[in-house]
């Protein structure tokens, strides 16, 4: 099922002033790409970690993050040669980091204790695996190559393909159980239940840049620093969602280029001074 984006102004809320911007600049990264969050609870509670790469002068990228006391850091570990997807999340009580290295594996950084391991479950030689998401019990990821490519779901001594879809980047809802990603001009919602391939599809104005998913609604970045949220998602049934997709109360700066998640979307930006904390929220609902 396809949904159009935009309502605008449909009634006279969307057409209020946007809110004057206090939005709070937590650690200057000029030139830097990717951007990562501590998703946490179902709540939107946990520690409030960030992740980015920042260029190193050689052409290469260094992961950096910032730990809930603000210091910001870059763990003793390999630069890389282009930016992954990173994402931030628990994995058997370790509060982590992951992302695919450049020989196509999938490794784990350790954010309290700075240890870095390859994630031997899901990594393989016949493809190279991208964007792992950290989930309770296992991991979502792309596969690429291979004779199967797609969107994989990793369960204990279980993998299974969840769509044939090689999307560059993934969001995934703790809350929920379910996957976002942009494909073309649209974005996709789908469970990860199993036996269920049912998904919901966003038609957006241009690509997406960057998507958000938490619980039941998504939100999506396009060009310019325009940020749009669904209504509330229902996958059961005939995947539906209840109203228009909206745009937020005010639009970011122009050189944004990620959003990412703390609870209810979108929380943090990465524009082209740095990261930053939303305040006030984008959108009221």
């Amino acid at each position: 099922m396809r949904h159009t984006a935009f309502a605008l102004c449909a009634i006279g809320l969307l057409c209020a002033p946007a809110p004057a911007s206090a939005d709070r600049l937590l650690a200057q990264a000029p030139g830097a790409a990717g951007l990562a969050a501590n998703p946490g609870d179902a709540n939107g509670h946990g520690p409030e970690y960030q992740a980015w790469f920042t260029p190193d002068g050689t052409g290469r990228w260094k992961l950096t993050t910032r730990a809930p006391d603000g210091v910001v850091s870059a763990p003793a570990i390999p630069s890389f040669a282009s930016v992954p997807q990173a994402s931030i999340g628990l994995r058997q009580a370790e509060l982590v980091v992951t992302y695919g290295r450049d020989d196509g594996d999938v490794y784990s950084l350790n954010l309290r204790t700075g240890l870095e391991r390859r994630v031997a479950a899901i990594s393989s030689r016949r493809y190279r695996e991208t964007a792992p998401l950290p989930t309770l019990h296992g991991y979502v990821f792309v596969r690429r190559g291979g004779p199967r490519p797609g969107i994989y779901v990793r369960t204990k001594s279980r993998t299974r393909r969840v769509s044939a879809a090689t999307p560059t980047a993934l969001a995934f809802a703790t809350s929920s159980g379910r996957i976002a990603y942009a494909d073309g001009n649209s974005v996709v919602v789908r469970g990860l239940s199993a036996g269920t391939s049912t998904s919901f599809v966003i038609r957006t104005s241009s690509a997406p840049l960057s998507v958000a998913v938490a619980t039941y609604r998504v939100a999506w970045l396009e060009a310019g620093g325009r940020v749009f949220q669904s209504g509330r998602i229902t996958l059961v049934g005939s995947p539906k969602a209840n109203g228009e997709a909206r745009p937020s109360l005010r639009t970011l700066p122009s050189s944004t280029t990620a959003i990412a998640v703390l609870g209810t979307p979108p929380k943090y930006y990465l524009d082209a001074t740095g990261v930053w904390r939303v305040d006030p929220p984008l959108f009221l609902w």
